[in-house]
């Protein structure tokens, strides 16, 4: 549930004057195009925040209102308490081991989901490796896995199914084009709780559409879930605990951009080679059509739901 959804939820707003977010969308226009009266005012105080424009998020458990609070990893809380006992000990240092517990996870991953949505269509947004590693995992019905990929990575993603005999149901491709309304621009922004950069979240009209025609029950995939760091940071999600285990005692240094371990997931995932693409071209920059006040967007949404809610 949203942070926007708890307030109203509660009936009242009590701001919290430490949540300072960056203007995600003000970076993406030039100083000159945003309209002077957006520098005077934009959030609870009279000095808005400076901008990162390192970060696509802002990180903090911290929300709008001083009485929510986001979950942190691995947080147990209660009605009274919270509290984290998690403590990794960096003992999992072998890549064998990381390699091998990362295939299970998320072949396991793919498993539980499909087991607890039997009725569903699957549609793995595919561009890198991370998402291609989700193809690669065994599929109790593979007729209902489907593909949705955008310019100019749908035709190296094409190649690399067809190389390594991995065959979708249906193929839905994207030219790159941000037909994002207003209202969906708004949608997002009141979704995201102002937490991150809403134009890193694309293709939601084409995902409706993708929605539409099989028939409503559908979920989608994003590829970030089977990155190696990702499996075991969210490990703790299973009911098990097997995995949790395993991040426990996960070395971070272990796994680092000189020793990325997705190939050989893929190949355990696959259980033969993986054929892979000489290169992997990120899309085009999804900027709205105009500039858009998202902290304003935001307060407007929160103060209506909590009068409309009274």
């Amino acid at each position: 549930m949203s942070a926007a959804a708890l307030i109203a939820d509660a009936g009242s707003f009590e701001p919290d004057d430490e949540f300072r977010p960056s203007d995600f969308l003000a970076q993406h226009f030039p100083p000159a195009s945003l309209d002077s009266r957006i520098a005077r005012n934009r959030g609870l105080r009279d000095e808005p925040p400076e901008p990162s424009r390192r970060d696509a998020w802002y990180a903090t458990s911290r929300t709008i209102d001083r009485r929510v609070s986001k979950l942190r990893a691995f947080e147990t809380v209660t009605a009274s308490s919270a509290s984290v006992s998690f403590a990794p000990d960096g003992t999992l240092r072998d890549t064998a081991e990381i390699v091998e517990r990362s295939a299970r996870h998320v072949a396991q991953f793919v498993r539980d989901v499909e087991s607890r949505f039997p009725r569903h269509q699957h549609v793995v947004l595919t561009g890198g490796k991370d998402s291609q590693l989700i193809w690669l995992a065994p599929k109790a019905d593979a007729s209902r896995w489907h593909v949705l990929s955008a310019e100019p990575n749908r035709p190296i993603v094409a190649a690399w199914m067809e190389r390594n005999g991995v065959w979708p149901g249906r193929v839905f491709g994207h030219d790159t084009r941000n037909d994002e309304s207003a209202e969906d621009l708004e949608r997002k922004i009141v979704c995201g709780d102002l937490m991150s950069d809403p134009t890193h979240i694309r293709w939601m009209p084409a995902m409706a559409r993708i929605h539409a025609q099989l028939g409503g029950a559908c979920l989608f995939w994003g590829g970030t879930m089977s990155g190696p760091a990702h499996v075991f940071a969210g490990a703790h999600r299973r009911l098990d605990g097997t995995d949790r285990d395993a991040f426990r005692h996960l070395d971070p240094a272990a796994v680092t951009k000189e020793t990325d371990l997705r190939d050989r997931i893929g190949e355990r995932l696959l259980g033969r080679p993986v054929g892979w693409p000489a290169e992997s071209p990120g899309p085009a920059r999804w900027i709205p059509k105009a500039y858009l006040d998202a902290r304003a967007v935001y307060l407007r949404h929160v103060r209506d739901s909590v009068a409309s809610s009274r």
